[in-house]
């Protein structure tokens, strides 16, 4: 039997309408129906925004940016500009591996407007998404991403250490007399 629940279109601009089911909406869930949808030159979907605002992109290990020593995918310039203006919280990358497995990656899209580059590749101009500033939510990680993450909690770690110490050294904020009087 197919199913006769009731379809409200949701308002994108100029994109590729997306749906959600009134029964979700009444309980509060969003499907999984795409917000909008990217095409690429071969007509091919590439990357999906859903409702919950999460830009999903399929990619391949072998594509992975060799000048960052295969640790970075990229996303085109104008895409990422598009996703910041709807309001894209997060990006899902489901890549598949060189042995056919699956990894799933995501990353803030804030993270990828801090620490990712602009690059030019192939007269295109592009933003790397590094991969060491992922969270893996599924497949086998590889030991260069295991030693990455390593290194940020051993950073966040002395971070802290840091504020701590400030702290007891500094014990009002933006105190100029304290320090004055530590320092003289």
């Amino acid at each position: 039997m197919k199913s006769t629940k009731a379809k409200t279109p949701l308002s994108c601009g100029n994109s590729q309408k997306g749906y959600i089911s009134q029964n979700s909406r009444r309980q509060g869930i969003k499907s999984i129906a795409p917000y909008k949808i990217f095409y690429n030159a071969n007509g091919q979907v590439f990357a999906k925004i859903g409702v919950d605002g999460v830009l999903r992109k399929s990619e391949k290990e072998q594509d992975r940016l060799r000048i960052f020593g295969g640790k970075s995918h990229a996303m085109d310039e104008e895409l990422f500009q598009e996703c910041m203006s709807l309001g894209v919280l997060k990006l899902e990358i489901r890549e598949k591996t060189d042995n056919g497995a699956s990894r799933v990656w995501s990353i803030p899209i804030t993270d990828i407007e801090k620490y990712g580059k602009e690059v030019t590749l192939r007269g295109v101009p592009r933003r790397t998404i590094p991969l060491t500033y992922c969270e893996l939510l599924s497949g086998t990680p590889e030991s260069w991403y295991l030693a990455e993450q390593k290194v940020q909690i051993e950073e966040t770690k002395n971070q802290e250490n840091h504020g701590m110490i400030q702290e007891r050294l500094f014990p009002e904020e933006d105190s100029w007399q304290s320090r004055w009087r530590f320092e003289s």
